[in-house]
């Protein structure tokens, strides 16, 4: 089992990466999500998200995302407009700062 590079990261620098064994900090890190910093940096990831359907290079950068925390995000206008193939949940991202979400999903089946 590998670990996101994000979440990797994150558990380098607080020195946890060699004191629990990879199945608990696989558990762990169910409850850290990577939050992308600006609209920007969610755009990027959620292009790579949709680029391949496997999600493999996605999965390894950010982990899921379901899981991604976009509490920072303020502009998801035509994220997912477009996209054919993209079903996924993002029930929890949180839009509570998101000013401008037109045509997020315009032409998304």
């Amino acid at each position: 089992m590998k670990l996101p590079d994000a979440q990797h990261n994150l558990l380098t620098i607080c020195g946890l990466h060699h004191k629990l064994p990879i199945d608990m900090l696989c558990e762990i890190l169910k409850f850290i999500a990577w939050t992308p910093l600006s609209n920007d940096e969610l755009r990027f990831a959620t292009k790579l998200w949709l680029s391949d359907p496997q999600h493999t290079t996605a999965l390894q950068m950010y982990g899921h995302i379901s899981t991604w925390n976009t509490i920072l995000v303020t502009d998801m206008s035509q994220l997912f407009a477009g996209e054919r193939r993209f079903n996924d949940n993002i029930s929890n991202w949180s839009v509570n700062r998101v000013v401008n979400m037109s045509n997020m999903f315009h032409g998304a089946v």
